[in-house]
């Protein structure tokens, strides 16, 4: 029993050090630095909040839902950098214990553990960071995607929860579309190139790889 205990300490001990250290480490390290592209995310809020439409009032290169997401989250708690720091803390903690749940899905707790930590710190090492960036969001999005794909291809009995993964999967990469086109479609196209080669080169179902597929596909659409 002590040992049971141990362990489940253990679990819990690796995801919670995980998102201490990396939240931490964004708000010390971004403070560091006021790069004047943090500017652009406000205005452009600015403007949607006063009434302004994207593409018709103004230029944006992207697809809307990023900057849709940084006017509602300024809408409520205001203009200030700070906030928007703070949301990028929260980001990257975000990104560093998606990536460590979807390492854990392939590897041993302790090593997914590790891998992550120097995985997100290098990812993040650029001398000018924003952590609330869109290509935050972009990676948050990306893993969640992969996480919620691994956990549909390892749930063979329950189908509905499978289903269900993939249905959620697609939502996740359709939400890489809407902030990157590019990022997106190759998302897309990547995901749905591995569920055609696990499905159809390895497991060798044609019926049940088109229900997977549809899933995901579903889920991207709406």
């Amino acid at each position: 029993m002590k040992r049971l205990n141990n362990k489940r300490a253990f679990e819990f001990f690796i995801p919670i050090l995980i998102i201490t250290l990396t939240f931490f480490y964004a708000c010390v390290s971004a403070n560091q630095t006021m790069p004047y592209a943090e500017g652009w995310y406000t205005y452009y809020a600015k403007l949607i909040n006063s009434g302004h439409k994207v593409y018709k009032d103004f230029d944006y290169l992207f697809t809307p839902f990023y900057i849709y997401f940084i006017a509602f989250f300024t809408k409520i708690f205001g203009y200030k950098i700070i906030a928007l720091r703070i949301l990028g803390a929260i980001l990257f903690s975000g990104i560093s214990i998606t990536l460590y749940f979807t390492l854990k899905e392939i590897f041993p707790k302790w090593i997914a553990g590790i891998s992550t930590i120097i995985a997100v710190f290098y990812m993040q090492s650029e001398i000018v960071q924003i952590y609330y960036d869109y290509v935050r969001f972009m990676d948050f999005f990306v893993l969640l995607s992969a996480l919620l794909f691994l956990k549909a291809m390892k749930c063979e009995e329950q189908r509905k929860i499978k289903y269900l993964y993939l249905f959620l999967s697609g939502v996740s990469t359709a939400c890489i579309l809407l902030i990157k086109q590019n990022t997106g479609g190759v998302s897309f196209v990547f995901f749905v190139l591995f569920s055609v080669v696990f499905s159809l080169c390895i497991r060798k179902k044609f019926v049940i790889f088109i229900r997977e597929l549809s899933a995901y596909i579903i889920g991207f659409l709406i």
